[in-house]
Parts: C-alpha cells; structure tokens; sequence
C-alpha cells in the first residue's frame, strides 16, 4: 500500500498522524484521515444554570463552560451544545468554552458533545446541561376561582370529568409551578400569570376553610396564601 504526503511518496505499511488520526489510501488512491478514537466525556460544569442567567462569566461579559475527557483531547476537535457548534480552547483533557446567550435563556436539556470539524460526534455518549426554569417570588395570588366549593359536588368540570380551579398571579409565572392545596400538592399548567389545575373533591373537607398557595418544584411557596370555603 502507498501512503501519500504532499512532498513523500513512501512504499509500505507507514503511518502518519494527522490531527489525531492516520492518513490512509482508500481504493482509489486518496489519502484520507482515519476516524478518531471516540472521547468520553467524564465532568463538566456548571452542570445545571438557572434560565436567562450568566454563570461563570469572563471579562468579555459572556458565560463560559468546562468539560474534562477520559484522555487527551485532539486539536481538531470543538463541541455541540444544543444543535449549536462551539470552538473550544484545550489543554490536555480539559476544554472550555464560550456558551451563546441564547442557549441558556429558556428552561431545557442540552446534550454536549464533542464533535469534528465536521461536525461528527466523536463523544461516546452525551452529558446533559440543565437550563431550569426561572423562580419567581413574592407572587400575589389576586384572584382564583371558585372561591367556594360544595363538598363532593363537581365544578367547572373538564372534557376528562376532572373538576378544575383557576388563580391568577401577580407576575408572570415559569413553567414547572405548582399548588399546594392544603396538604395536597397539585401538578399544574401555566400560561402566563394564570394557573390552572385540577381538584381531587375527597381532598377537601367541609367546614373550613382550605389553604392555597403557588410552590416550587420543590414545595417552597412562591406566592401568598388565599383560602377556599368548603361547605355541605
């Protein structure tokens, strides 16, 4: 086999690195480079920012990202985050990386990988960067409704039979809140700064009057406490 250079023309079984990978000659007599060996991505950080938020920001005014590999890391290579390609600066296993503001702005996963010139992944497999939803504080529930329920009886009911509540917010709230009804804590779908969600009616009990309040995805409330009347 011949293995041709732009100045040498060699007989035999010679190798030649080129960016990580050896230039070979395929059937028809054109040198191309060998595929690299995949990288494993083994840390990164921040692995988790708050939507719309700077992290780790650099003089330039822009947030920036690291990522470690299992071995070095060739020259050729830069990474994917997102659907977005990223030049990268390296020292050994370790890169970093400028992120474009836009990726970071709204709640999601983004995969990272490293990948070619080319674009082709050489990552054995992705790392997960979480965008979380923003948390917003000091909300004022200002309205809800119904404000009073008859024990066991359905209200506004829904195409699913469920009976459903409203509360409109202060402020706008991010995807992911929650209700706390009394000790219940209520899954719920927001657009805006109304929330909407449906009641379980053997959750509630005659004769007083049951708490409301916005939560996190963690429990801790976002807003005040209104109160709904449940009578026989």
């Amino acid at each position: 086999m011949a293995i041709r250079m732009p100045w040498l023309e060699v007989a035999g079984f010679l190798s030649f690195l080129v960016l990580g990978g050896l230039l070979l000659e395929d059937a028809n007599g054109i040198g191309r480079a060998a595929p690299v060996a995949p990288i494993e991505i083994v840390s990164f950080g921040p692995t988790s920012v708050q939507a719309g938020e700077m992290f780790n920001v650099q003089p330039n005014g822009e947030s920036a990202m690291w990522v470690r590999a299992a071995s070095d890391i060739p020259k050729d290579t830069r990474v994917e985050l997102g659907d977005v390609i990223i030049d990268i600066a390296i020292n050994g296993s370790v890169a970093t990386f400028l992120v474009p503001r836009n990726l970071a702005r709204y709640p999601g996963t983004l995969p990272l990988v490293f990948v070619g010139m080319d674009g082709a992944i050489r990552s054995t497999k992705p790392a997960n960067f979480e965008v979380r939803a923003a948390v917003a504080t000091g909300v004022k529930i200002v309205d809800f409704g119904p404000n009073l329920i008859h024990r066991g009886q359905p209200f506004n009911v829904q195409p699913n039979g469920n009976s459903a509540m409203w509360m409109r917010a202060s402020v706008p709230l991010p995807a992911g809140v929650r209700v706390r009804m009394g000790n219940a804590v209520l899954d719920a779908q927001v657009s805006g700064d109304l929330v909407t969600f449906s009641v379980p009616l053997d959750a509630l009990q005659p004769g007083a009057a049951v708490p409301l309040v916005i939560v996190g995805g963690d429990g801790a409330a976002l807003s005040d406490t209104v109160s709904i009347d449940v009578v026989d």
